[in-house]
């Protein structure tokens, strides 16, 4: 009887720590504390005409690096192949907003 008990536990706090896992990567913008500044963390949906170079552009011009750089730091976070994406694609992007 106790096994039973301690394997419900445990299984319970598996799925609670998977939920908030995926409740962290999931919800809307995160913020990360970085030297000289904050990076936050949001979600775009790709439209039409729009490239990574184009994101790149309009939303890394406080980055650190160069375009090339930024696009790099899109294709890692979002676990792309290629630079390649398409209008209704979800992509998450981070924002340095500078010295605070």
């Amino acid at each position: 009887m106790k096994k039973k008990v301690f394997y419900g536990f445990g299984i319970l706090v598996v799925c609670f720590m998977i939920f908030m896992m995926g409740h962290k990567l999931f919800s809307g913008n995160q913020q990360v504390q970085a030297s000289g500044g904050v990076t936050v963390y949001k979600n775009i949906t790709i439209e039409e005409g729009d490239t990574l170079w184009s994101i790149a552009k309009t939303y890394g011009e406080n980055y650190t690096g160069s375009t090339r750089s930024y696009v790099n730091t899109l294709l890692e976070i979002n676990n792309l192949s290629s630079d390649e994406v398409q209008a209704g694609e979800s992509l998450i992007i981070p924002i340095h907003t500078g010295a605070q």
